[in-house]
């Protein structure tokens, strides 16, 4: 019975040295001038950037040239990396988050107006009867939530083109790109089409922005094993 105790409260205090070295790390990465804190600053910055700010080329930002040193010196990671983000972002850059919303409303209101037009097309009284019901259908403001969470069954191919462009502004009324991608991409026909440029600008920024996020972590990780490895002997050892 001692020893279960001991070794509870063994593993206890370990834990708690971990949060604590985590925390530790945390604060040097945030007021030293460390290789990981100019990576983690850098990073930050570019993910920022990505929310609001104009597209500009990523080979050109700072993150990206100490993406490169991490490269060269092998880390697997920065490999990764590397070959993940997408050729036009490192040469044009990628729409921001905000922009992405707010160009999804135009797409959104040439869909609803193709809406009962396939891919190859059609006469024009097809365009004009699909006009004619777009003017007729509002817009639909409902939570999607259940549904997202896997809480609410649902068939996808029951939608409408109108239920997916709901839950593709609800997905980024929630800052959810991602998962608007994955609604957007059940579109069929001409919408489809339309939403098509949409969806590969959605998809690069998603690519670039999940690419600096883990090479954030990255760098509170490099922290994290610095200070671990500064600190002293575990409880446990210190048993022995």
């Amino acid at each position: 019975m001692a020893s279960d105790e001991m070794d509870v409260g063994v593993s206890l205090i370990n834990k708690i040295r971990e949060l604590e070295a985590h925390l530790e790390a945390q604060r040097q990465i945030q007021q030293t001038e460390t290789p990981a804190r100019l990576l983690w600053m850098s990073c930050q910055s570019l993910l920022d950037r990505l929310r609001h700010a104009p597209p500009e080329p990523i080979e050109k930002d700072p993150a990206y040239d100490l993406l490169k040193q991490y490269a060269a010196d092998q880390n697997p990671l920065a490999i990764s990396i590397v070959d993940s983000l997408p050729a036009e972002a490192l040469k044009v850059g990628v729409q921001s988050e905000q922009s992405l919303s707010e160009r999804f409303n135009k797409v959104n209101n040439v869909c609803k107006r193709v809406a009962l037009v396939d891919s190859h097309g059609g006469g024009l009284g097809k365009y004009l009867l699909s006009y004619m019901q777009s003017m007729l259908i509002f817009d639909k403001h409902e939570s999607f939530e259940d549904e997202i969470k896997g809480k609410k069954l649902v068939d996808p191919t029951k939608w409408t083109t109108h239920d997916i462009l709901a839950r593709v502004r609800y997905s980024l009324s929630n800052h959810d790109l991602e998962q608007a991608i994955r609604y957007a991409n059940q579109l069929k026909g001409q919408p489809r089409v339309v939403a098509r440029d949409w969806v590969k600008d959605a998809r690069s920024h998603l690519a670039t922005r999940q690419a600096f996020g883990a090479l954030s972590t990255h760098a509170v990780a490099i922290a994290v094993e610095s200070v671990m490895n500064n600190s002293p002997r575990d409880y446990q050892s210190s048993q022995d």
